[in-house]
């Protein structure tokens, strides 16, 4: 069978490039490993209790941002609406507890008025990162890491653009309460202070500090399945439980794909929505690749995955003044959180997330009860065999949340939980990756696969290619997909 595209990988870098693309007038393939479209943003129910799979606070959807640019375009502005979150998150430290503000004003001058030594360089450091934001938002990639003209439009870019967040902060600001807020989410780039990119860092604080933090009213699910539906309602295809082996190439050209059962369907374009490295070495094998494209593939690390247990418990937590989405940590120190993923994932260093749900989504559980996720960082090879220890690390993360949730263990009616492995599984990521690569400098901007590949006709979405990770640089790979293909 002939499509115009098909897409391996029904995530939500490929489903936003399918829909877009159907809504076109292409004729569109998906092809699907699980039973469900979404990827990392997909739901599921225990019981009584439904969970969002992994996702926290979503950015973009703001007038302008990626995710609205794309519901917009597809219609589906009204059908999909978002919570926006205030406070965005909390921060919960030893004898010290800090809510990020969802306006960037004031959750300036709340870290400036933590030591008024530092609020100098707090304002001088969030001058930087808004010019850092700027310039990433507003200029092609290509250009902005590659251009040499950048270096005298663009001068602190140029100085931060090889630096990790540590060396920027080291400039600005000592005191190690604000150094630590400003590091929290160091676990959604998947990378300690002092790997990960100043670049990518200043880009995401600031994006949820002037843009805000979201949530899909009902479950995150709704917002894949949307999408699906429009690729459905434009005449295009989309099969579920299905692996795609091989794809096609005939004269350095992508022309279709061949599916695990035998099947075999033509394309005039493919874009892979998975694993870059099962995309290049698996399925369109390393006898069609140059050597130094392979090498630089293969030099590039997966980012960090998550130990995640999904709780559904019948106590208020409301009542005990907690918020949405908390990070609790052991100390100031964020690097030592990273220490001992690969070895003891809920040692006394380790910082763990608390999303609960249906602060922001009451109809998740039944009434008076709530959905939630406890969520460390994990090594995918932890102790070599997850499966002999999982039930053990829920208890102890279970005893972990216990600081901010009392008693939690007593009031549990469903419990289920996921490892590095579980996700591997379901979403095809290797080891578990959370984000893609890892977020370094090394694996950021154009240094990042990029959506066009040596091999025509063969694009890339999602997280292995550029923006980078997270639900709105995801969709945005998905739009940047759609153009490439429709210019031809």
């Amino acid at each position: 069978m002939n499509y115009d595209v098909i897409i391996i990988g029904a995530g939500m870098g490929g489903l936003t490039a399918g829909s877009l693309l159907a809504k076109d007038g292409l004729k569109v393939l998906v092809i699907e490993k699980h039973s469900i479209p979404g990827g990392y943003a997909t739901s599921f129910k225990r019981k009584d209790f439904w969970f969002d799979s992994v996702l926290d606070a979503i950015s973009g959807c703001h007038n302008g941002g990626w995710i609205w640019q794309a519901l917009k375009r597809l219609g589906l502005e009204k059908e999909i609406e978002f919570t926006r979150l205030d406070p965005i998150r909390t921060d919960i430290f030893p004898d010290f507890r800090f809510d990020v503000k969802a306006d960037i004003d004031l959750f300036i001058s709340d870290l400036q008025s933590i030591s008024p030594e530092d609020a100098k360089g707090v304002s001088e450091l969030f001058s930087i990162m808004k010019e850092l934001h700027h310039v990433v938002m507003t200029l092609p990639a290509d250009i902005i890491w590659k251009d040499p003209r950048i270096e005298a439009k663009y001068p602190l870019f140029y100085k931060y653009k090889h630096k990790t967040f540590k060396e920027l902060l080291d400039e600005y600001v000592q005191d190690e309460r604000i150094r630590a807020i400003l590091c929290d989410r160091c676990a959604f780039m998947g990378l300690p202070p002092s790997k990960v990119s100043a670049i990518g860092m200043s880009t995401m604080i600031i994006t949820y500090g002037m843009n805000g933090g979201y949530r899909v009213k009902g479950l995150t699910q709704r917002f894949p399945d949307a999408l699906a539906g429009v690729i459905k309602n434009n005449n295009g295809e989309i099969i579920y439980n299905t692996l795609v082996d091989k794809i096609i190439i005939e004269n350095n050209k992508a022309v279709g794909v061949v599916t695990e059962d035998g099947r075999e369907f033509r394309a005039k374009n493919i874009v892979s929505n998975i694993s870059a490295k099962k995309t290049f070495f698996e399925l369109a094998g390393k006898e069609n690749l140059k050597d130094e494209f392979i090498a630089k593939i293969e030099k590039m690390l997966p980012s960090v995955s998550f130990f995640l247990v999904y709780l559904g418990v019948d106590m208020d937590l409301k009542k005990l003044g907690l918020e949405h989405s908390i990070g609790t940590y052991p100390s100031f120190d964020i690097e030592a959180t990273f220490s001992d993923i690969n070895k003891d994932i809920c040692s006394s260093n380790a910082s763990f997330e608390t999303i609960i749900y249906t602060l922001t989504n009451p109809d998740m559980a039944p009434k008076g009860c709530h959905s939630l996720i406890l969520m460390t960082k994990a090594g995918y090879d932890y102790k070599e065999n997850w499966k002999g220890c999982k039930d053990k690390e829920a208890e102890r993360l279970i005893k972990m949340a216990e600081r901010i949730i009392p008693n939690l263990s007593s009031h549990i009616v469903i419990r289920d939980s996921a490892t590095p492995l579980t996700l591997e599984r379901y979403t095809g990521n290797d080891k578990g990756a959370a984000f893609g690569w890892a977020q370094g400098i090394d694996h950021i901007g154009a240094n990042r696969l990029q959506i066009e590949t040596p091999i025509n006709g063969l694009y890339l979405t999602g997280h292995w290619t550029i923006p980078g990770g997270g639900i709105e640089s995801v969709v945005a790979s998905g739009i940047l997909a759609e153009r490439k293909i429709m210019k031809g």
